[in-house]
């Protein structure tokens, strides 16, 4: 948060749950106003190994900056990306997703060169 949103004031509450019946591992959305949300809640699939754990989380924090920067949002309970539906777009070729697959791969290996020192490549 620190690096990427640091000039906002955000609350995140991370919840941990099964989440097989929604055929997912994680959920991010506002709880507050659809308006300039600031208020998220990031749902995370149970038992989880930890890669997997941590790739997922990355992967709804960079949804929850999404909203924060207003590159995703919700109008009239569809969701836009740019100003554009995603709802004709399969799941896996939704223009946010395809972001949030992308910088989750990069930010995991960010964060491990963070914690160890090392690049994934190295170890």
């Amino acid at each position: 948060m620190n690096r990427f949103l640091p000039r906002h004031k955000v609350g995140i509450n991370i919840h941990h749950r099964g989440m097989k019946r929604d055929d997912s591992f994680g959920f991010c959305d506002y709880i507050d106003s659809a308006y300039n949300p600031r208020e998220f809640e990031i749902e995370l699939q149970s038992n989880m190994d930890a890669v997997l754990y941590t790739k997922t989380l990355l992967h709804e924090l960079v949804h929850l900056r999404q909203w924060i920067q207003g590159t995703l949002k919700l109008k009239s309970g569809r969701m836009y990306w740019k100003g554009e539906s995603v709802d004709r777009y399969d799941y896996m070729n939704q223009p946010h997703e395809v972001e949030a697959f992308e910088l989750e791969e990069k930010l995991y290996t960010d964060y491990i060169y963070d914690i160890t020192g090392m690049w994934i490549d190295d170890e």
